[in-house]
Formats: structure tokens, sequence, C-alpha cells
């Protein structure tokens, strides 16, 4: 059976929905997929020019209400207009859940979800009506955060929508259209050797490789020593032991254990030996790397010397 992919919009009203979307159809090759159908469920201040759709083979269908928007109502205009592939504009004020509990035709699948966002208007959404908002970035795989200036607080709309929603990505862009590029403002001072945020202390620990290729020391990547109320963990990353991991110091140390990219499993308990931590967890073995049983391997080691504690 073909699948039918559905691009989903999400954003409030003149969050620039209707204008993302024909561009995407207009300016970015998606016209040559095929028969589109766009579904749009609210007008605003952007409308369509169903001429302009007809000549790359685009339809529209409006949907004035939210009780519409229904098993049957999709399964009609699909049997109409047999499209090869959806774009659904969808009401910002209507709740996600009628979209998501709506059996959608067979063959359709949402293959990517995009919330707009106006910069100008985002913080007085986020204070009155927070909830709404949120429950549209939680389902976003993009987020666009248009009429951007120079005062946009970019590090604050980031901080917002990754604690919802880690796996977006997100993208700002100025009223003219193009890329902020501008570098965010972190909330902290990282030119330093560590961080402190919140009361939590970061520092950093040289992470690489003895005789591999595979993280070289001259590419300086780390792992972390971390410390939260006066306990310090140490999450060493891939790593072989080196001069640098011997000079840790800890109470419970995160070490990988499987060998190929990083340490065995005896290398490891070496290592937990020479820095003597309250308790160890072997880490990086079973799936890419190692054996399922090299964590035991690891604990049997160490068996009356360390507290070992194997996560499954």
């Amino acid at each position: 059976m073909q699948e039918i992919p559905i691009y989903l919009f999400t954003g409030f009203m003149d969050s620039g929905k209707t204008t993302l979307i024909k561009e995407t159809l207009l300016e970015n090759g998606f016209a040559d997929q095929g028969k589109s159908l766009i579904i749009c469920c609210e007008d605003g201040e952007v409308e369509y020019d169903e001429a302009e759709l007809k000549k790359i083979n685009a339809s529209l269908v409006m949907v004035e209400n939210e009780e519409d928007f229904t098993a049957d109502f999709l399964n009609a205009i699909n049997m109409k207009y047999l499209p090869d592939q959806v774009f659904i504009e969808y009401n910002g004020t209507w709740g996600m859940d009628t979209l998501t509990e709506t059996e959608l035709p067979r063959g359709w699948m949402v293959v990517q979800s995009l919330a707009t966002v106006d910069a100008t208007t985002f913080d007085m959404y986020l204070a009155n009506m927070r909830t709404m908002i949120m429950e549209q970035l939680f389902q976003a795989d993009v987020v666009i955060f248009n009429r951007c200036d120079d005062s946009t607080d970019k590090g604050k709309y980031r901080r917002n929508v990754k604690a919802l929603n880690r796996k977006a990505q997100l993208v700002y862009e100025r009223t003219d259209g193009s890329l902020d590029e501008r570098e965010e403002e972190l909330p902290f001072d990282i030119s330093g050797d560590e961080l402190e945020i919140n009361g939590v202390r970061i520092q950093a620990v040289p992470a690489y490789n003895i005789g591999k290729q595979f993280h070289p020391q001259q590419n300086q990547w780390v792992g972390y020593l971390v410390t939260m109320n006066d306990v310090i963990y140490y999450i060493a990353g891939d790593t072989d032991i080196n001069e640098d991991v011997k000079k840790v110091r800890c109470d419970v140390a995160l070490l990988p254990v499987g060998g190929t990219y990083t340490m065995t499993a005896e290398e490891a308990a070496k290592l937990t030996e020479i820095i003597h931590p309250k308790a160890a967890i072997p880490t990086h073995y079973g799936s890419v790397a190692g054996k399922a049983e090299d964590g035991q391997i690891f604990a049997d080691l160490l068996k009356d010397k360390i507290n070992v504690i194997i996560k499954m």
C-alpha cells in the first residue's frame, strides 16, 4: 500500500503557518511529489491563491469547526482527491487530542510536525495560554520562531522549548525571512574551566584513547565531573586509561567497559582501583561494543573492593 506523508503545521493564528506551507510547496520542490492536499483549519491574515495551487496540482479543503475534523471527513476527502501528500494547517485554538485521537485514512502517516511561533507574541501566549502553546510545541519536530529581531532572547526561547521537547530542532527567522544566526546568550559563562548551574558544579576531564584511532587526544573530547549535593559523579565518556583520568577523585564513577572504542572491563577495573570511588557503574557495553556480560566481569573483578552497581 502507498504511504501518504502528512506534514503537520501547528501554531496560533497569524504565526506564519500559511506562509510556510506556501513556501514549502512553491519554492522547495514539494509540488514535484505529485498531488498535494492542503487541509486548512483556520482563516488567517495570509490566504491561499487557489489558482496558484491549481498550477502545482494542489487542492485546498477548509475545515471551519473542530467537531468536523473526523475520521469520516478525512476518509471522504481522501477518496475525493486521492492525494500523494497532505499538508494540515491545524487551528491553534483546537485541542491537539482532536488531531492525535482521530483515526487517519489508511496509508496516511505523519512524517513531520512543524510549529510556527511569532516571536513578538510568544511571551504573551506563554503567560496567558501556556498549556495550549506548550501542547503544540511538545508535538513538534521543528519549532520555527519568526519575526525575530536583535532583541529576541533566543536562549530563553530555546530553554522553554527544550524543557518540554528535547528532540525539537529550533529555527529563528527575522522579519525579512532570513535566518537569525546570532549566537545565543547562555545564562552562564562557558569560558572558564568549570561551570556552576543552580548549585551543580561541572568540570571537564579529557577523554581519549591510547593506541587507537577512534578518540584521539588532539580532538580534545571530554568526560565530566558533576558535583551535586556534595556527591561527585565522574562520567568518563569514551576513554582509555590515561594520565588524565588517573587523577580523577570522585564518589561515583561511570566507566565504559566494552572495549574496542574504550577500556575493556579489565582495564576499567584497574582504573577503578586507582581512583577508588565509593561506587562504580559500568557503561558502554553489550550493544554497540562489548558483550552483555562485560558489566558482570567488571563487577567480579572488583568484588569486596568497590561497590559496583549494574544498571540494566
